[in-house]
């Protein structure tokens, strides 16, 4: 019989079981590696920094995910004679599917092919949509970004279903009956606690006043997505807006873009038109852009009441009918000491330069002796012309440009809503 060196099969096991460990581990990585994806492609690191890199492959690779469509960018220094199929040929090289899109930069010249699925989508607007997206934000990052948004929204536009379980803000992409979240989200961390227990207090009651949310949202970052798509998403997803047409507002700022956005679903279309939320946003702006974030929520709130009790009387605020600011009582003695310095100085003028003058009590004084002689007179009427013209009677309607533009998220819901910097 032979012995059995136990260290052997001591260390032989520690070998077995150390692969295995190893196996294991990469077959769990194995998914991770496999869905990572290059969409983002330039000839130079000069355009792009590595984050850069990351954070517009992520946002092609949700795109992707959502819809099944793959979208790249490449950037070269050829000089091309002949751009004919060169931007497939870029496509095909990257190892584009059958269904996507790729604009290639060169150095005269950007190129723009898509497949055949899209080419039936795809107008002739949706190109020059596509180039303006790329050519008027000022860095290559932000071109990009702005780039894949577009073709998100094109994608939206025509119909492409959004996929279930696809990168949402929310942890669940189907739209719960109740709200999941408090009116008020610092995710960002921006606020004291007594700014954050004031502003909660004021959103969550003016929120049963009116049977209307009113909601607050602070993020660091909306990742690869859009801002207008993150605040929708996040709105639907996490179950805001009250009644049966989730009828709300959202105010949603990111800090790291500096960015805002107001999303509104149901009842809060209407009754924040496009014209309304600028009048908003004129008064708010300037407290984000001082780092006052306690008082730019409040002021949000505030004027949201302001908004709600005029649009329950029947007549929402719009273009035609936006609150004017009131003057104070201080600006009427000012207004009339302004005048009165020049009109007191113009009269007292007039006054020296009459000093030479005397009254007197017959014209005659001022004629000239033998230089006119009157020896008859009389009036004929020869004709009559009158012309008339009719009155312009103003209109009481408001015109052009009033009410609000919508849009509908990756749920299917309609939003309206604005976006802009601080």
């Amino acid at each position: 019989m032979k012995r059995i060196n136990r260290k052997s099969v001591s260390f032989a096991a520690l070998i077995l079981i150390s692969v295995l460990l190893l196996a294991l581990a990469f077959s769990a990585a194995a998914p991770a590696f496999a869905a990572e994806k290059q969409y983002v492609f330039a000839v130079s690191d000069e355009y792009f920094t590595d984050e850069s890199f990351a954070a517009l492959d992520a946002q092609a690779q949700a795109i992707y995910d959502r819809y099944g469509v793959e979208c790249y960018f490449d950037i070269s220094n050829v000089t091309l004679e002949d751009s004919a199929g060169y931007a497939k040929s870029v496509y095909d090289s990257h190892g584009g599917g059958d269904s996507g899109i790729i604009m290639a930069v060169t150095s005269d010249s950007m190129y723009l092919w898509w497949t055949e699925n899209l080419e039936e989508k795809l107008t002739d607007n949706d190109t020059a949509a596509f180039f303006k997206a790329y050519e008027e934000p000022g860095t290559y990052h932000e071109a990009v970004a702005e780039l894949f948004s577009t073709f998100e929204a094109m994608l939206q536009n025509y119909g492409f279903t959004a996929a279930a379980g696809s990168g949402a803000p929310a942890e669940s992409r189907t739209i719960p009956e109740d709200r999941q979240r408090p009116l008020l989200v610092d995710d960002a961390g921006i606020l004291s606690n007594t700014e954050r227990t004031e502003v909660e207090a004021k959103l969550n009651e003016l929120s049963r006043k009116h049977s209307f949310d009113i909601a607050v949202v602070t993020v660091d970052s909306h990742d690869y997505y859009g801002v207008t798509d993150y605040a929708d998403d996040f709105y639907d997803y996490n179950g805001y807006g009250q009644g049966g047409d989730k009828s709300g507002i959202m105010f949603l700022i990111a800090m790291d873009t500096r960015e805002w956005h107001i999303t509104t679903t149901g009842k809060g279309i209407p009754y924040f038109t496009d014209a309304g939320q600028e009048y908003i946003m004129d008064k708010v702006v300037p407290y984000l852009s001082s780092g006052d974030y306690g008082g730019a929520f409040l002021e949000f709130a505030n004027i949201c009441d302001e908004f709600l009790v005029k649009a329950e009387t029947g007549d929402p605020y719009d273009i035609h009918n936006l609150p004017r600011p009131s003057l104070s009582w201080k600006f009427l003695p000012i207004s009339m000491l302004i005048g009165l310095i020049p009109s007191f100085g113009i009269t007292k003028k007039m006054r020296n330069q009459l000093k030479t003058r005397r009254f007197q009590s017959r014209a005659n004084q001022y004629m000239r002796r033998d230089s006119f002689n009157l020896y008859n007179a009389n009036d004929t009427f020869l004709y009559r012309h009158v012309t008339h013209v009719p009155r312009v009677e103003s209109s009481s309607s408001s015109g052009g440009g009033g009410g609000s533009s919508t849009h509908t998220s990756s749920s299917g819901t309609t939003h309206g809503g604005s976006s802009g910097r601080f």
